[in-house]
């Protein structure tokens, strides 16, 4: 389930192009194309594996006049149909917890 603190990025397995702020997106495996509107796009490429779903929405939420509340709802329903169509995926932290060189 995505919640406010999870942490995403675009799957290793697409690649995409913004075309006149839409994104087309390439599912290599299966040679699928999907085009994304302008929010989707704008939602995709903020995806950085970095930025918490929290936050992005909150940016966001700045840009359109929208209750808070149902905003939220609204982007982390449509984060997990990208999620089930693997246009993007969850970011993983390394198995060792992190824990380099010490």
């Amino acid at each position: 389930m995505i919640e406010a603190a999870t942490l995403l990025k675009p799957s290793s397995a697409i690649r995409y192009r913004i075309i006149d702020g839409e994104a087309i997106v390439v599912q290599q495996a299966d040679a699928r194309v999907l085009n994304l509107n302008v929010l989707g796009s704008r939602i995709l490429t903020a995806l950085d594996g970095q930025t918490s779903v929290g936050d992005l929405v909150a940016r966001l939420a700045d840009d359109y006049e929208v209750d808070p509340e149902v905003f939220a709802a609204d982007v982390r329903r449509y984060l997990g149909e990208l999620e089930a169509a693997h246009v993007i995926e969850p970011v993983t932290a390394p198995a060792d917890g992190g824990a380099h060189g010490l």
